[in-house]
């Protein structure tokens, strides 16, 4: 088997397209804001946006969007946690927690939830000694 997507389904599309696209800088692939769909290029796996109502049409889920459902995660390495972080904070994400070393893990990490309240975590590897 193979990951080639990860759909979000999200209640509100421009919100949600407008955040993915300009504040986490992801490249669009597609995008029909009519339709309520859009792909972004992630490097390894595409992101897919869905609206709620398009969800629904297609009986993908019978769930407006996620609540704080954080059952599950996207993992998004980057080049610096706190530079990153900060970013989307001002772009409209909220702070699960700010970064921080997690010297087990051998990373740096931060958590946010997007506005539809899906949670992400940002990491930095420490470099190789």
């Amino acid at each position: 088997m193979k990951l080639t997507y990860i759909p979000l389904i999200v209640a509100d599309f421009p919100v949600a397209l407008r955040f993915w696209r300009d504040v986490a800088k992801l490249p669009v692939t597609y995008s029909d804001e009519a339709m309520g769909y859009a792909s972004f290029d992630t490097g390894s796996t595409t992101l897919l946006l869905l609206s709620a109502a398009l969800a629904n049409a297609g009986k993908i889920s019978t769930l407006a969007a996620p609540s704080q459902n954080h059952s599950m995660y996207l993992s998004f390495q980057v080049d610096n946690v706190d530079a990153t972080y900060a970013d989307l904070i001002a772009g409209g994400a909220t702070s699960v927690y700010e970064p921080r070393d997690f010297p087990n893990m051998q990373a740096r990490q931060a958590h946010i939830t997007d506005p539809d309240g899906h949670l992400i975590e940002l990491y930095t590897p420490f470099p190789k000694a």
